[in-house]
């Protein structure tokens, strides 16, 4: 599969893209929103093949964008059946329930830190559906 990540945390980063590469997937990392989204659509329109299969996403992200917001670029333009999105935090439930009620529907969430079957696991699961019923 092939897997992109957006994490401003090069740290973690690594530590997502080698246990993926460690289990034969393709993995391209993003540390900001206009890298990925540069990927994602090219010249204005949709990368035609889409270079994912699924994206990852960090929640939290400082800057400009955050996680929710860069998904909801996202899905404004690509469905949920074309590209999976899964996000990854270590947010609080809190900070978690009150992004999670800025969206119209639940988003798939891992918590961090977790370990690679966790990762792997969600991924299979999200795959498989990718409208999952619940969030966390």
């Amino acid at each position: 599969m092939h897997i992109g990540i957006l994490d401003d945390n090069q740290t973690i980063l690594d530590y997502v893209k080698t246990m993926l590469e460690l289990s034969g997937h393709t993995v391209a990392t993003h540390t900001n929103s206009r890298s990925l989204f540069d990927v994602l659509f090219r010249s204005g329109s949709i990368a035609t093949p889409l270079p994912y299969d699924l994206v990852i996403l960090d929640l939290c992200l400082p800057g400009d964008l955050s996680g929710i917001e860069v998904y909801r670029t996202i899905r404004s333009n690509i469905t949920g059946d074309s590209l999976p999105v899964l996000f990854c935090t270590a947010a609080s439930d809190r900070t978690i329930q009150g992004l999670q009620d800025c969206l119209p529907e639940a988003i798939p969430l891992l918590r961090k830190p977790f370990r690679s079957g966790e990762l792997l696991s969600k991924l299979d699961e999200l795959c498989r559906d990718p409208h999952p019923a619940h969030a966390f």
